[in-house]
C-alpha cells in the first residue's frame, strides 16, 4: 500500500468522492446538510464531487493509499482582491478516539510544487442539490465565514479517510502533508469542526482554536488555526525554516459554498 502523498488527477474523481461519502456517513457536518439516510449517499456524492471538481485542477487535492485517504486544499492564490472571502468548510472524517499522532518525523515533507492540471474548458462547477439542502450549506458556510482568519493561509477543505482503513493514522499523515507546504509558503493552515471531541484531538496536535461560530440555525462550529513557525520565530525567516508539527487549510472566493472540517483518522 503506498502510503505518499500523490496529486490527484480528474480520473480518480470516483474513489476520491467515494471515500468521502463513505468517510462521512455519521459525520455532524455532512448529517446536518443531507439529514435523510434515503438521500445521504447521492447528495452527499453530489457534494464531494462538486468540493473535488474545484480543488483538481489547481493541484490541492492530494491522496495516498489507492484513494483511500483523501485531502482537499486550497492555496490563498484562490482568494479574490475584490470579493468577500467566503471559504470551504473542512470536513475530515474522524475516528474521535483515537489519539493524534506527532506530525513531525514521520509526516511527509513540502514537496516541489505541483502543477495544476490545465483548466482547458471546463466550466465552473456547479452544485446541484435541492433547494433544502443547498440552504442548510449556505447557512453553515455564512455561519463559519462570519468568523474565518481575513488573512493569508491554506485552507483544508476535505480530510477523509474510508472507513476500512481508519484507525491507521493515514489521514493525519496525509493532512502534515498539506500542513508542511502551507508552512513552506510561511502561512497558517485553517480548518473548522463541528465534532468537539476533535477539537481536543487538534489541540493537542499543535492546532490552536481561533474561534467558534454563534448563528442560531447552525450547530456549533470551532475554527482552528496552525501557524507556521515563521510566525513564532522571527529569526526562522533568515533560515527559511519551516515547522513539520502544525497543520493547515485554505478558502477562497466561490459562487457556491463549500467549505467543510474535521479529524481524519
Amino acid at each position: 500500500m503506498d502510503l505518499h502523498a500523490v496529486p490527484a488527477t480528474v480520473a480518480d474523481r470516483p474513489a476520491v468522492v467515494a471515500t468521502i461519502v463513505a468517510a462521512f456517513v455519521n459525520d455532524p457536518a455532512f448529517r446536518f446538510f443531507f439529514p435523510d439516510d434515503a438521500t445521504y449517499d447521492r447528495y452527499a456524492a453530489a457534494f464531494a464531487g462538486y468540493l473535488f471538481d474545484r480543488r483538481v485542477r489547481r493541484g490541492t487535492v492530494w491522496m495516498a493509499a489507492g484513494g483511500a485517504v483523501v485531502a482537499l486544499w486550497e492555496k490563498p492564490e484562490v482568494f479574490s482582491a475584490s470579493a468577500p472571502q467566503a471559504s470551504p468548510e473542512v470536513l475530515s472524517a474522524s475516528a474521535p478516539q483515537a489519539s493524534p499522532e506527532v506530525l513531525s518525523a514521520s509526516a511527509p515533507q513540502a514537496s516541489p510544487e505541483v502543477a495544476p492540471t490545465p483548466s482547458v474548458t471546463a466550466e465552473a462547477p456547479r452544485l446541484d442539490l435541492p433547494a433544502a439542502e443547498l440552504d442548510r450549506i449556505r447557512a453553515y458556510d455564512a455561519a463559519v465565514e462570519a468568523v474565518l482568519p481575513t488573512y493569508p493561509h491554506w485552507y483544508l477543505g476535505v480530510l477523509a479517510t474510508r472507513p476500512d482503513h481508519a484507525g491507521r493514522g493515514l489521514g493525519r499523515r496525509l493532512m502534515a502533508h498539506g500542513v508542511a507546504r502551507a508552512h513552506a509558503d510561511g502561512l497558517p493552515a485553517v480548518l473548522e469542526t463541528m465534532n468537539p471531541s476533535n477539537v481536543d484531538l487538534y489541540v493537542r496536535a499543535g492546532w490552536q482554536v481561533y474561534a467558534e461560530t454563534t448563528a442560531a440555525d447552525v450547530p456549533r462550529t470551532w475554527v482552528l488555526v496552525n501557524p507556521p513557525v515563521l510566525a513564532q520565530d522571527p529569526d526562522a525567516t533568515a533560515r527559511g525554516t519551516a515547522d513539520p508539527m502544525n497543520d493547515g487549510a485554505t478558502g477562497g472566493d466561490r459562487p457556491y459554498p463549500d467549505r467543510t472540517a474535521r479529524a481524519a483518522a
